[in-house]
C-alpha cells in the first residue's frame, strides 16, 4: 500500500504541473498514473529503508501522518528529477526530509501513528514516562 495518494500530491502541486511531470506526452491533459506511481514507491523505499533502521516495521500497514507527508514531498522530488526539472524549492524540500529520516534512524525522532486512538512507536527500543502531578491548584492558591 502506497503512503500518499494522487490526492495527497494535488494538495501540493497544481494538477497542471503534475499532469507536466507525469505525463511525457505532448499537450497531455492527464496524469500518467504508472509515473507517479513510480515516484510515490520510490519515495516509500527510501523512507524504509531509513526507517526500518529505528526498529520500525515496513512496510507501514497504518500509514503515521508524518510517514505520508514525507512519502509526497519526496514523491513529488522524484517527479521532478524524472523531467530533469531543478526546483530549487523542492529540492531544499527533500533534503530536509532526508535530514527528517536521518533523525528517525538515528532514534532522536519518533514517529507515533495513532491506531484506535492509542499512540504506538517503534518495537523495541524506550519508552517514557511522567509522574502524576503532585502539586494541585489547592496547594497552588495557598501561597
Amino acid at each position: 500500500m502506497p503512503y500518499c495518494t494522487e490526492a495527497d500530491i494535488k494538495k501540493l502541486l497544481p494538477e497542471s504541473m503534475l499532469i507536466n511531470l507525469t505525463n511525457d506526452t505532448a499537450g497531455a491533459t492527464t496524469i500518467d498514473a504508472v509515473n507517479l506511481g513510480e515516484a510515490i514507491d520510490q519515495a516509500d523505499r527510501e523512507i524504509d529503508s531509513y526507517v526500518s533502521i529505528a526498529g520500525y516495521a515496513v512496510p507501514f500497514v497504518v500509514v503515521p501522518p508524518l510517514i505520508a507527508n514525507l512519502s509526497v514531498k519526496m514523491a513529488i522530488w522524484n517527479l521532478h528529477l524524472r523531467k530533469y526539472f531543478n526546483s530549487e524549492i523542492w529540492e531544499k524540500t527533500y533534503k530536509s526530509c532526508l535530514r527528517l529520516l536521518e533523525r528517525i534512524s538515528q532514534g532522536k525522532q519518533k514517529i507515533a501513528p495513532e491506531v484506535d486512538g492509542t499512540v504506538t512507536g517503534a518495537s523495541g527500543g524506550y519508552a517514557c514516562s511522567s509522574r502524576t502531578q503532585e502539586l494541585d491548584q489547592t496547594l497552588w492558591d495557598t501561597f
